[in-house]
């Protein structure tokens, strides 16, 4: 049996490992323990281990879940760049006490994310995001 990162049971999207290395590690020790206890070590008993990571934890689920996250990042590098840049810059902006309304200020932010970076564009990386994620 292998556990956490050895078994690569890593999120880098949530930058966790950590609770599903411990989750592993105790599902590892229980299933040894059983067979311990049988006298079987066999692959079918230690296949138990698989088993229940899967219906004992939220480890596989959650990696399932995350699987495509790398290869949606590399088809679409602006969302780890420029959809950051543009949300931080909206957000001074709505922030910056001047004499400009809150209106005027959403429509300045509206033609800066249009300038920088294309609504249909965006649109797709929201729905290919989606796709991936789910």
């Amino acid at each position: 049996m292998v556990v956490g990162d050895a078994a690569q049971l890593v999120n880098g999207i949530h930058r966790e490992g950590s609770n599903h290395a411990i989750l592993s590690g105790k599902v590892a020790a229980e299933t040894a323990i059983e067979a311990h206890e049988k006298g079987d070590f066999s692959g079918r008993t230690l296949h138990r281990y698989r088993e229940r990571l899967e219906k004992e934890t939220p480890t596989m689920n959650d990696l399932r879940k995350y699987r495509n996250a790398v290869t949606f990042m590399e088809r679409h590098p602006w969302v780890l760049t420029l959809y950051p840049q543009l949300a931080a810059d909206s957000i001074a902006e709505m922030m910056n006490v001047d004499e400009e309304s809150k209106r005027s200020k959403q429509w300045k932010i509206l033609r800066e994310v249009i300038r920088r970076g294309s609504i249909p564009r965006m649109i797709w990386d929201g729905i290919d995001g989606g796709r991936s994620f789910i």
